[in-house]
C-alpha cells in the first residue's frame, strides 16, 4: 500500500522550524513551499491539471499531434502548405 504525500504545510514548517531554532524568512518558507510543489508535480504519476510528464512520450506525441490537428482545423489555408 502506498502513502499518498501532501503539501508541505505551514504547520510542518512552523514545526520545524521551533524544533530546529532555524530562523526563516517570509521568503525561505515561499521558496519551501514552490519546492515542494514542484517536486510533487514532478514525482506524481497522475496530473491534475491535465499536464503531460516529457517522459512519456507516446502522450507527448498525442498530443502534439491533437495540438496540429486543432490548428489544421482552425487554419485550413495553412495546412495545405
Amino acid at each position: 500500500m502506498q502513502m499518498a504525500v501532501g503539501p508541505i504545510t505551514y504547520t510542518e514548517i512552523l514545526a520545524y522550524r521551533q524544533l530546529t531554532l532555524a530562523d526563516l524568512s517570509a521568503w525561505d518558507v515561499a521558496l519551501i513551499r514552490r519546492l515542494d510543489m514542484a517536486i510533487r508535480a514532478i514525482t506524481s504519476a497522475r496530473r491534475p491539471d491535465g499536464e503531460i510528464p516529457a517522459s512519456d512520450g507516446r502522450a507527448v506525441t498525442g498530443m502534439l499531434r491533437g495540438l496540429a490537428a486543432k490548428r489544421n482545423a482552425l487554419n485550413p489555408k495553412e495546412a495545405a502548405k
